[in-house]
């Protein structure tokens, strides 16, 4: 229900666009793949949150090995462009 929640505060559906409220969801919701992507997404683009590269790299990885493709793909994206994680052109095609 948090992760739905989340989502809504993000996206301003039936209640007020909230970005700090929805990282604060995403949070709570430990172990929820779909969260730690987003919560990456907040992070990277520091929307709600101060923007950390690094920290969004981790939470993609969390994201990344369980399986969200999404996660994975924009780990890849940070490997390839040195953005919170060192530039890695062979782990970036991983």
């Amino acid at each position: 229900a948090q992760f739905t929640l989340a989502v809504f505060c993000e996206n301003g559906r039936g209640v007020p666009q909230d970005d700090a409220a929805s990282a604060r969801l995403y949070r709570a919701e430990q172990g929820h793949t779909n969260a730690h992507h987003n919560l990456a997404v907040l992070y990277q683009d520091g929307r709600g949150v101060p923007q950390d590269d690094a920290e969004a790299a981790c939470l993609y990885r969390l994201a990344s090995d369980q399986g969200v493709a999404t996660g994975h793909h924009n780990l890849a994206l940070l490997y390839a462009h040195g953005s919170g994680v060192p530039r890695d052109l062979v782990e970036a095609a991983r």
